[in-house]
């Protein structure tokens, strides 16, 4: 059985697809380097790909999609100036950049880290169920 906080910190450092798999036999999430692969990288790498049941690739960060979390962390930000300020600084060029330096400037950052934590595990939550995995809080 996963622990959805761990998975959703796992969930957190997928780099790129394919990186990160959950092995179902272990319970255990497993990195293979796909970039520079290893001799025991490439074996598990094959392995990976001949027992699809064994191995679930972890989502990558496009299916993630925080920029989806910064705008659900907008839409909750009671103060319409506020919520104004951050709805402008996801947009457009930079969005990341400024959406973070918007955090610190407007003492928001430990909200959104929050936030972010929350969505990650409900991300990893989702997956669980969708993959049929048991998982404990």
């Amino acid at each position: 059985m996963i622990n959805l906080k761990d998975l959703a910190e796992q969930f957190e450092m997928v780099p790129e697809p394919q990186c990160f798999w959950f092995d179902r036999q272990t319970e255990e999430v497993i990195f293979i380097n796909t970039m520079d692969p290893e001799e025991e990288d490439e074996e598990l790498l094959n392995a990976v790909e001949e027992d699809s049941e064994r191995y679930i690739a972890l989502p990558s960060q496009f299916e993630i999609h925080e920029w989806q979390m910064m705008a659900d962390f907008v839409d909750e930000i009671d103060d319409d100036s506020l919520q104004d300020r951050f709805s402008f600084a996801i947009h457009g060029r930079g969005a990341f950049r400024n959406f973070e330096r918007l955090t610190y400037e407007t003492d928001m950052e430990q909200a959104w880290y929050a936030f972010k934590r929350e969505a990650y595990k409900e991300k990893a939550r989702q997956w669980c169920e969708d993959n049929d995995i048991a998982y404990s809080e």
